[in-house]
């Protein structure tokens, strides 16, 4: 099959595809439609779904643990995603005070602590803090839930299997 871009990156990514490799020109169709979606993709996800999801996060209860988090994020990251790859927004960077605000009260309290020590946050004129932007802010909760974890683990008993006999 003859290929028609000057894409490197495309080109090769088309290529290693199975219907490129077959010569099957149905299967190609197939895998570049999966792989990339539609010629002209229907828009899915607006500004509003994700201050929605904000919302909502806010409602049901603040994130307090990883399990809670990777939730969210699995909802933020696909709606995130889409609307910088369309350029519905310029950047992520206007969401990581929204972030910030659905984690519980100590989870923000521990992060804060954190960043202070590690001299990462920014001072504003009046003297309060600046939420970091949101790459080191998902860094930071991320540590620090992942963290409370390994504690909850330690901490709790180790369990014993009954030996049959």
């Amino acid at each position: 099959m003859e290929f028609w871009t000057t894409d490197s990156k495309i080109r090769d990514a088309i290529e290693a595809m199975p219907g490129y490799e077959e010569g099957n020109w149905t299967q190609l169709k197939k895998d570049l439609i999966t792989k990339g979606g539609r010629v002209q993709p229907e828009r899915r996800y607006r500004k509003d779904l994700l201050v929605q999801l904000f919302n909502d996060t806010q409602d049901e209860g603040e994130i307090s643990n990883l399990s809670q988090y990777k939730r969210f994020m699995g909802g933020y990251e696909t709606i995130i995603t889409y609307l910088l790859r369309y350029k519905y927004i310029p950047q992520e960077n206007m969401f990581h005070e929204d972030l910030f605000d659905c984690l519980s009260a100590d989870i923000k309290g521990a992060i804060c602590k954190e960043m202070i020590k590690e001299n990462v946050m920014v001072r504003a004129e009046d003297g309060g803090y600046l939420i970091t932007p949101m790459k080191i802010l998902k860094k930071y909760i991320e540590q620090e839930l992942e963290a409370r974890v390994l504690v909850t683990k330690r901490l709790s008993p180790p369990r014993i299997e009954e030996q049959k006999e």
